[in-house]
């Protein structure tokens, strides 16, 4: 189920991105319409305890760390994909 749905939020932050690009060529008015998709590797979290070897999996201080990334940074800057992945393995 998981990789499904992360394939369908994808999906949408894609389509959010299309629609924000023709708005902007477009005669409709948009302040401010952007997206930032977050592709991270396994994530020591109590949904995949016993999946991984919790040691080589991402932490949850990794996700938000990547999140405050596209928080800090300028109006210049808009990060559209972080991707995390791991160092080692993390399968079982």
């Amino acid at each position: 189920m998981y990789s499904p749905l992360c394939l369908a939020i994808l999906v949408l932050a894609l389509s959010v991105r299309e629609i924000h690009r023709q708005m902007l060529h477009g005669t409709c008015s948009l302040v401010m319409l952007e997206t930032c998709v977050w592709c991270a590797a396994a994530v020591n979290t109590p949904m995949t305890e016993g999946m991984f070897i919790p040691e080589r999996c991402l932490q949850p201080a990794d996700i938000a760390e990547a999140a405050m990334l596209a928080l800090r940074t300028s109006s210049a800057c808009v990060p559209s994909e972080i991707t995390l992945r791991l160092t080692l393995p993390a399968a079982k």
